[in-house]
């Protein structure tokens, strides 16, 4: 065991993780390579605002900043004569952190870069559109150290041919903090579809982690509060969501267009929910949604204050929040609540590319 590899025994093989942070909020602004808000292209489910687009540049930034300090990592590797007998994988450990990204079933949310560096077994350039999920490094690995898998394995080696086989990912969403929501998913490559075991809460429902460290939340309930979202861009602000989501992903890649009511695809929603059934109940043994996990009958029926944090924060010792979660709320906030919310965001998001501003908190 060692901090760096520098630190083990001559011709000894090792294990290294390097976790880069500057892809986490907070954003870190590139002072080499600034990128210009003109130069963005949004998804459709985000207003284009220059607000929006200043923060979504903020995140493309960081990412800049990631890839060099990565260079740096292989091009040390190649410096040492390591490269050659060395496999590197380059994953995200969730999706983008902006809103209807991490925490959701969307492909915002699940998609995660997956890159594979080894020159002496793996073809440099190479493109693989398998359905390929991040349970697969440790049966990669365990290939290529040539080590059977002591117990059976949901992954498969991708050095091997076994995942170009797989026709379905899987993935679920629970308590994220002390905010209660339960999503389970299935994809093909051509489609989505996700089951939404509480559609009485909003999508946005409280989160102390979201309102504090996603400036563009600000934005879009502003946006909404106004009726000034397009019909997608409002769909995920809404106060409930419908119980089963379906995508089309050949010509609708954002997930925008919810086709589980159409006739047209009544055997595509039939196969994939009987093939999420099957997971829920062999693989994960999904228990469902407790009463106590919905917090019936636990809180008052809205909201007594301007915002539900302000609730939360004056009455955290009357509630078992780890037990119930937070209230669903909806809005979590008033307009005028959000209004500040955003002055508040202004000058960080907006903050010169060499700047060192803190990230506001106390929100």
């Amino acid at each position: 065991m060692g901090k760096d590899w520098s630190e083990r025994e001559p011709g000894q093989p090792f294990f290294a993780r390097i976790t880069f942070m500057e892809t986490h909020r907070d954003f870190h602004r590139d002072p080499e390579r600034p990128i210009a808000i003109e130069d963005v292209e949004l998804p459709p489910y985000y207003p284009d605002t220059p607000f929006v687009r200043r923060d979504w540049a903020n995140g493309l930034e960081s990412m800049q900043v990631v890839d060099r300090k990565i260079g740096k990592l292989l091009q040390r590797l190649e410096d040492e004569g390591l490269a050659d007998n060395t496999l590197v994988f380059f994953i995200g450990d969730h999706g983008r952190c902006h809103v209807r990204g991490k925490q959701f079933l969307y492909d915002g949310g699940l998609r995660i870069p997956m890159i594979m560096r080894w020159p002496s077994k793996v073809e440099a350039g190479g493109v693989n559109d398998d359905l390929v999920s991040s349970l697969d490094i440790c049966a990669t690995v365990l290939d290529a150290a040539g080590i059977e898998p002591p117990v059976p394995l949901h992954g498969h080696s991708l050095l091997g041919d076994e995942v170009a086989k797989r026709e379905y990912i899987f993935a679920a969403r629970d308590r994220m903090g002390d905010t209660h929501d339960a999503m389970r998913s299935v994809r093909s490559k051509d489609f989505k579809l996700i089951m939404n075991l509480m559609p009485e809460r909003a999508y946005c429902q409280y989160s102390g982690y979201k309102e504090g460290a996603y400036p563009m939340m600000a934005e879009l309930n502003i946006l909404h509060m106004k009726g000034q979202l397009t019909a997608a861009q409002a769909r995920f602000m809404a106060a409930s969501k419908p119980k089963i989501e379906l995508f089309d992903l050949r010509s609708d890649p954002h997930e925008i267009n919810n086709v589980a009511d159409d006739p047209e695809y009544a055997d595509v929603k039939e196969e994939l929910l009987t093939e999420l059934a099957s997971w829920r109940e062999n693989v994960i043994h999904d228990q469902g949604v407790s009463d106590d996990f919905r917090a019936v009958g636990v809180f008052p029926e809205s909201c007594p204050e301007p915002t539900v944090g302000q609730w939360i924060s004056r009455h955290k010792d009357e509630y078992d929040f780890k037990k119930y979660g937070y209230p669903g709320w909806y809005p979590t906030r008033t307009l005028s609540e959000w209004e500040k919310v955003r002055e508040i965001w202004e000058p960080y998001v907006f903050r010169a590319p060499d700047s060192h501003m803190k990230r506001p908190k106390g929100f």
